[in-house]
């Protein structure tokens, strides 16, 4: 889990969210499945004070509704928004970051 939780800071670091966030600044770390969709892991944690999601990219599309549809079957009473990625993709995404070779979307959420 820990490189689970490794690979969510450096996300989150690529979204500009803070700098040098390590794995032990990440609270309530755990992961979950989609039935929907990608049918892959969703990372849910706690930074400072706000809740993220972490979503693989897999059949998404860049669709902030996929993305929300996943997250809905997780938590019920989902807020926030997805994050958009500030560094522009050569694709045109305007969501997705890579990291190692997969696509990730973050997802924000106020507590």
């Amino acid at each position: 889990m820990e490189s689970q939780k490794e690979m969510c800071a450096r996300l989150l670091a690529s979204f500009k969210a803070d700098a040098n966030i390590k794995a032990a600044d990440l609270k309530k770390f755990r992961v979950s499945e989609s039935k929907l969709y990608a049918r892959g892991p969703i990372y849910v944690f706690v930074y400072k004070d706000k809740r993220y999601y972490v979503v693989d990219d897999y059949s998404l599309a860049d669709n902030p509704k996929w993305v929300k549809d996943i997250l809905l079957e997780n938590n019920h009473l989902l807020e926030g928004g997805l994050v958009e990625n500030p560094i522009p993709q050569a694709d045109g995404a305007k969501y997705a970051a890579g990291l190692e070779g997969v696509e990730y979307y973050l997802w924000e959420e106020s507590l």
